[in-house]
């Protein structure tokens, strides 16, 4: 059965929009393709954790100070909702769908 919070094949709106900002912004993408690089060589398991960890503290820095209030709860509660494991996996898979192009054409 169809999760009901899915949003164009991701877990849902929130966890796809975090991965849209990342992939459309170049240095961030060149970033985290450079660490899934070093980290495809471990466990993909291990690797997806240890990149989700770092996607989402990157992500944390970047957030707004907001007094608190309504706005900071909205805030808070979206970026509970994202699937930070997911993100990590989709750019690993990424990475990987790379290395297998670049050695086909060799």
């Amino acid at each position: 059965m169809k999760n009901q919070n899915e949003y164009n094949g991701w877990t849902n709106w929130e966890t796809w929009v975090v991965n849209l900002w990342m992939d459309n912004d170049q240095k961030l993408y060149d970033h985290y393709g450079k660490m899934a690089r070093v980290e495809a060589s471990k466990d993909k398991r291990s690797a997806s954790y240890k990149l989700s960890l770092a996607i989402q503290e990157q992500v944390d820095d970047w957030m707004p100070h907001l007094d608190n209030g309504l706005y900071l709860d909205l805030l808070n509660g979206a970026m509970r909702e994202v699937n930070w494991v997911e993100i990590a996996q989709h750019i690993l898979d990424r990475i990987e769908d790379e290395n297998s192009y670049i050695k086909e054409a060799n």
